[in-house]
C-alpha cells in the first residue's frame, strides 16, 4: 500500500503544476480521502473531468494503478479503476476503438460490485461506439441503460436520453432523436447547460431537415440571458445565427454572430472566437459589406493554431471568397488553391465542391476556361461521388422517414378516437341488448307461472349464456381486423406493434398499436404483467414468482412493477 500512496503523489505533484482552477475541488478531493476507496473514486473523478487535451495524464494516472494492482492484496478495485481511466483517456486522445475493451471491462467489474461508476463507464462505451458510427451498439446501450436506470437517476437519464437522441439522428431515424432529446429537455429544465446544449442538438436535426423556422423556435424556446457566460452559450449564439442565415435573415444572423464572438472574447474560449469570426466574414460577404472584412480576417489568420483540423481551410476559402467578390483574381486563385490543398484532410473533403465552385468563378473571370473546364470536371466527379450521394440519399430518407412518422402519429390519435367511439356504440348497445333480454325473460316467467321448476332453471340457463355472449367483446384492429377478446390468449409488444396471440391460429395477428391502448378497450379478464405483455387471465394454466404459463404453452415474464396487482387478479379470477 505504500506503493500505492507513493504513486499517486508522484501522479498528484505532476497533475498540480499543469492544475487549472477549475479542478480544484476535485484536486482537494483526492488529497482529503480517507481511504483507499475513496482515494480511487477521488482518481476516477478527477480523470473523467479533464479535458480532452489532457488525456496523456489521464493515462498516466491509469497505468499508475495498473502497476500497483499487480502487488496488491485485492487488486479488483485498483483493476476496475484502471480499465476505468484507460477507456477515458483514449476516448479523450480519439482513439475509441481502443477506449472500447477497457470501458467494457470496467463495466463488467463496476457491476459485480454494484457500483454507480458502471453508469458513467458504459456512457463513455456508448459515446464511442458513436463517434465509431456503431450506431446499431450505441442505440441498444442507450436503451438498455434507461431500462435499467432508477426513476431517481434524473441526471442519468438526461445524459442517456441526450445520447440516445445523437445515436437516433445519426442513424437518420429523425422521429426517434427528436423524441429522446426532447425528453432530456423537459427532464432538465432549470439547467441552462443542458437546456443550451439540448436545443442546439434538436436544432440541428431541423436545419439538416432545412425546417428553419423550427430550428429558430427551438433555440428561442432557452432562457439564454439568465445563463452565465460560458463556453455552450457563446455556440449557442453561433448556431442561432446559422439557423437565421440558413433562413435568408442575415440581418439577424450577424447580430448573433457578434454576440457569440463576444462571449467567446469573455470566457476565452478562442475556438468558438475563431468560429463566430468564420461566420462574420461569410456574413459581411452575403450582405456585400466588404470594408469590414480585411480586419475580420486578420484576427482570423491569428487564431488559426487553436484549429489545427480546419483552421488553415477556414482562412484560406474565407480570404479566396473576399478577393474573388473584390475582383482580385489572381490573388483569389493562390488563396483557394492553398485551401483546395487542405481539403486533402479526410475530415475537410466534402468541402472540395466549394473550392471549386470558387475556383471555376476566378478562372472564367480570367478567361482561363482550359483551367476552368478542369475544375467543372473535378466538381462533376465529386457530385457523383459514392459519398455525396450516399450522404444526400441519407438526408433525404431522414426526412421522409420523420414526415411519415409525424403522419403515423397523427393517424394513430385519430384511429385512437375511431376505437372509443365505435366501443362506446358497443357498450351501449350491449347493455341495451341485455335490457330487452332481461325484460323478455321477466315477461315470459311472468306469463309461465305455472311451469315447472326444471323449465325455469333452463330460462336461467340460456339467460345467462345470452349475456355472456353479449358481454364478448369484439376488438377491432387498425389493421381492419377483427378479434373476439376471449380468442385472444396474450398481447405482445414489438416496437411499434403489437402482436395478437390467439387460441386457434398458429400465427399471431399482428397490429401498429400500443399497450396502453389497447388495454383501454379490453375486458377486465385482461391484466398486463410486464412492459411487454398483456395476458387473457382465463387462459393461464400455472402462475410461478416471476412468470406465467399459458394454456397454449407460452411462458411469459411477471415484472416486479406489475406482480401484485397480477396476483390480485387471479385470486379475483380464482
Amino acid at each position: 500500500m505504500k506503493l500505492f500512496i507513493y504513486l499517486m503523489l508522484i501522479a498528484c505533484s505532476s497533475l498540480i503544476m499543469a492544475q487549472r482552477p477549475d479542478f480544484e475541488s476535485l484536486k482537494q478531493a483526492i488529497s482529503k480521502a480517507e481511504t483507499d476507496e475513496a482515494k480511487l473514486r477521488a482518481f476516477n473523478q478527477y480523470g473523467d473531468a479533464l479535458p480532452n487535451d489532457r488525456h496523456a495524464e489521464v493515462l498516466s494516472i491509469a497505468d499508475s494503478l495498473e502497476i500497483v494492482a499487480q502487488t496488491a492484496n485485492d487488486p479488483k478495485l485498483l483493476i476496475a479503476s484502471s480499465n476505468f481511466l484507460h477507456g477515458v483517456g483514449y476516448f479523450k486522445a480519439r482513439e475509441y476503438a481502443k477506449s472500447k475493451p477497457y470501458l467494457q471491462k470496467a463495466a463488467n467489474l463496476y457491476h459485480e460490485m454494484n457500483d454507480e461508476i458502471e453508469f458513467r463507464a458504459l456512457n463513455v462505451l456508448g459515446l464511442s461506439y458513436i463517434r465509431l458510427r456503431e450506431v446499431d451498439s450505441s442505440i441498444y446501450l442507450y436503451n438498455k441503460i434507461l431500462e435499467t436506470l432508477p426513476n431517481t437517476n434524473i441526471q442519468g437519464k438526461i445524459s442517456t436520453h441526450g445520447n440516445l437522441g445523437s445515436s437516433y439522428r445519426q442513424s437518420g431515424n429523425y422521429a426517434k432523436a427528436l423524441e429522446h432529446l426532447e425528453a432530456a429537455y423537459r427532464l432538465d429544465s432549470m439547467n441552462a447547460f443542458t437546456q443550451i446544449n439540448t436545443a442546439m442538438n434538436i436544432a440541428h436535426i431541423y436545419n439538416e431537415m432545412e425546417m428553419y423556422d423550427q430550428a429558430i423556435s427551438t433555440l428561442k424556446k432557452v432562457a439564454i440571458n439568465n445563463a452565465p457566460p460560458i463556453p455552450p452559450k457563446a455556440v449557442y449564439y453561433n448556431n442561432l445565427a446559422i439557423s437565421y442565415s440558413k433562413n435568408g435573415q442575415l440581418d439577424s444572423a450577424f447580430q448573433y454572430f457578434t454576440a457569440g464572438r463576444k462571449i467567446a472574447q469573455d470566457v476565452k474560449y478562442p475556438s468558438g472566437e475563431f468560429t463566430a469570426i468564420s461566420n462574420l466574414v461569410e456574413c459581411n460577404l452575403e450582405l456585400e459589406q466588404f470594408d469590414k472584412i480585411p480586419e475580420l480576417l486578420s484576427d482570423l489568420k491569428n487564431l488559426i493554431p487553436v484549429r489545427p483540423m480546419d483552421g488553415d481551410f477556414r482562412f484560406h476559402f474565407l480570404n479566396g471568397q473576399y478577393l474573388l467578390k473584390t475582383e482580385k483574381y489572381n490573388d483569389a486563385i493562390d488563396a483557394l488553391l492553398l485551401g483546395e490543398t487542405a481539403t486533402n484532410k479526410p475530415p475537410l473533403s466534402n468541402m472540395k465542391p466549394a473550392i471549386y465552385h470558387a475556383l471555376i468563378d476566378a478562372y472564367t473571370a480570367l478567361d482561363s476556361l482550359k483551367l476552368a473546364k478542369e475544375y467543372i470536371n473535378k466538381l462533376d466527379r465529386e457530385r457523383e461521388s459514392p459519398a455525396n450521394s450516399k450522404r444526400e440519399r441519407f438526408l433525404a430518407e431522414a426526412k421522409a422517414n420523420y414526415l411519415l412518422a409525424v403522419t403515423e402519429a397523427e393517424l394513430d390519435d385519430k384511429n385512437k378516437e375511431v376505437v372509443e367511439s365505435s366501443n362506446k356504440v358497443i357498450i351501449f348497445g350491449g347493455a341495451a341488448a341485455l335490457l330487452m333480454i332481461v325484460a323478455f325473460i321477466l315477461f315470459r316467467i311472468n306469463q309461465k307461472s305455472n311451469e315447472t321448476l326444471v323449465s325455469q332453471e333452463q330460462e336461467k340457463a340460456d339467460l345467462q349464456k345470452e349475456i355472456e355472449k353479449q358481454r364478448t367483446q369484439i376488438i377491432e384492429l387498425k389493421s381492419k381486423a377483427i378479434l373476439e377478446a376471449q380468442e385472444i390468449v396474450s398481447i405482445k409488444s414489438d416496437g411499434h406493434y403489437l402482436e395478437f396471440s390467439l387460441k386457434n391460429k398458429p400465427k399471431p395477428e399482428v397490429d401498429r398499436n400500443k399497450l396502453k391502448d389497447i388495454l383501454e378497450v379490453l375486458p377486465d379478464f385482461f391484466i398486463q404483467i410486464h412492459r411487454s405483455y398483456i395476458i387473457n387471465i382465463k387462459e393461464v394454466r400455472v402462475k410461478f414468482a416471476d412468470k406465467v404459463e399459458m394454456k397454449n404453452g407460452e411462458e411469459l415474464p411477471v415484472s416486479r412493477k406489475f406482480k401484485e396487482e397480477f396476483n390480485e387478479a387471479i385470486k379475483k379470477f380464482e
